[in-house]
């Protein structure tokens, strides 16, 4: 199994999500802004089980590609090109399922006091 983790901070934020991912022997690879995400994923479809997602990412832009809204877009665009991939929100921001009715392939926001175990509950359905 292969996770994408979309993160503009993997070493301080995603630090306990990559122990999880190491115990559970699950391979992963980082991405630190959208562009390069949706790169990733438009060329890799099959490539990837699961995407943990940051929502606060920078803004970038290239020839073919530009995001303002965070996160959120990679989620919209993915699902526009028919990619549904199983995702969980890792976010500081204040956000609430509700937030990503609709979106095809939300699993949840990691919650705070039970990170480590939302985590392994995951991989654990997806595999």
């Amino acid at each position: 199994m292969r996770i994408l983790i979309v993160d503009d901070n993997p070493k301080v934020k995603c630090k306990w999500v990559k122990e999880v991912l190491s115990e559970k022997k699950v391979m992963y690879d980082i991405c630190t802004c959208i562009c390069d995400a949706l790169k990733t994923l438009y060329e890799n479809t099959n490539k990837y089980q699961a995407l943990i997602l940051d929502m606060e990412l920078p803004i970038c832009k290239n020839n073919k590609t530009t995001v303002t809204h965070g996160g959120i877009e990679i989620l919209r665009k993915i699902e526009k090109r028919d990619i549904i991939i199983p995702t969980i929100i890792n976010s500081t921001m204040y956000l609430k399922d509700e937030d990503f009715e609709g979106i095809k392939g939300f699993y949840g926001i990691i919650p705070i006091f039970s990170q480590r175990e939302f985590l392994k509950n995951f991989i654990s359905q997806i595999s």
